[in-house]
């Protein structure tokens, strides 16, 4: 039996299209959605949010548990390991009194527990070492020069004799994670009468998924990238003119991270009159 019950997931009943929409741009994204305005099934969103909040803790309990259960089945092994070797060494003292041969007897197999004991530290550093492996993992982050793509804006500049305006700017994707980062893909989710272009890195073709009314998404392909590697990317941006200010959602897939990686959202303001 657990520690602690395992919570109840809270199923949310949604259409599959928006589930298959939610879970394409995962947790981070949604949330962010939802709260800077978001025009779709605001009560579907938040649902799905709740579903995915009790599985995470569902989760983490079980883990937790199973956690538990292993580290008490090692601590009572050994235990009983060196409960084992303290009644073989008294019942070895006492042959060793009777013979010499009794007493080389003794040393080898007190020299075989010390070698069992050997043998069960380094069992154990080997699980722990694969466990802080299994912990490392790739993290992305996402700069406009050197300022976090949160915390930075692009402007757009009008274009003479053109119904566009265009933003220009230099973005750095850069691994700042514990390990070499796989091929991976960014994502860009932006109103569907923008466009967005990335430049040297290439674009993917999109899913035949239908994306979410008013707006579009654009992929783009990014090559491994070990620790602290930076990729400098170029950005263009065009919209219509006349176009209000909107954000530009960053994302990002990899088969290291089991769900859409969110890297931040980039604010796009109209041109200076």
């Amino acid at each position: 039996m657990w520690p602690w019950p395992l919570r109840r997931v809270r199923k949310a009943n949604i259409p599959d299209t928006e589930r298959d929409y939610f879970e394409r741009y995962g947790e981070n994204v949604i949330a962010m959605m939802v709260s800077s305005g978001f025009t779709g099934n605001v009560a579907n969103a938040r649902d799905w949010l709740t579903e995915r909040a009790d599985a995470r803790e569902r989760r983490e309990r079980w883990i937790s548990g199973r956690d538990l259960f292993l580290e008490i089945v090692i601590i009572a092994l050994i235990g009983w390991e060196i409960h084992e070797g303290r009644q073989q060494a008294k019942v070895l003292e006492h042959m060793d009194s009777t013979s010499g041969d009794t007493a080389s007897a003794m040393k080898t197999a007190r020299d075989s527990l010390k070698s069992l004991a050997d043998a069960q530290n380094e069992a154990l550093k080997i699980l722990q070492q694969e466990q802080a492996e299994r912990a490392k993992k790739p993290r992305f982050t996402i700069y406009v020069g050197n300022v976090p793509i949160d915390k930075a804006n692009a402007r757009l500049v009008p274009l003479a004799g053109n119904a566009q305006d265009m933003a220009s700017l230099d973005l750095v994707l850069k691994n700042e994670g514990d390990v070499l980062a796989n091929p991976s893909q960014i994502h860009i989710l932006v109103p569907e009468d923008t466009n967005f272009d990335l430049s040297p890195i290439p674009p993917v073709p999109e899913s035949e998924e239908p994306p979410k009314p008013a707006t579009r998404t654009m992929s783009y392909a990014v090559p491994l990238m070990p620790v602290d590697k930076t990729i400098r990317i170029h950005a263009r941006i065009w919209a219509p003119k006349g176009r209000a200010a909107f954000s530009a959602a960053f994302t990002i897939t990899t088969p290291q991270l089991q769900a859409v990686t969110p890297l931040g959202s980039l604010t796009v303001l109209p041109p200076k009159h």
